[in-house]
């Protein structure tokens, strides 16, 4: 699958269960479940946190923000990152980066 096809699949069920559009932490929160769960997947196994490292590290994933990888270090690289401050009940994007 591709990021505009992950996109708009994530968009849309959003949408549809909660009638409003996604915010940034319900992006990184789907983001990192389907990670997890991808690299379960992919390494066969739920408890061998070698073998999940492993499979985090040597695979790239594709999500609603692009396709994702990890270096030797677990450091995660991405097309961008936001950088959100909260304001009263609201998040104002301040920064977004491009990597």
């Amino acid at each position: 699958m591709d990021q505009a096809a992950e996109t708009q699949r994530f968009v849309s069920a959003f949408r549809s269960r909660y009638h409003q559009d996604p915010g940034k932490v319900h992006l990184v929160v789907y983001e990192g479940v389907n990670l997890i769960a991808g690299s379960m997947d992919k390494a066969q196994t739920a408890n061998d946190y070698s073998a999940l490292e492993k499979s985090l590290r040597s695979n790239t994933w594709i999500t609603p923000r692009g396709t994702l990888r990890f270096d030797e270090k677990g450091r995660a690289h991405a097309p961008y990152f936001y950088i959100q401050q909260v304001q009263g009940t609201s998040l104002k994007p301040v920064v977004r980066t491009e990597n």
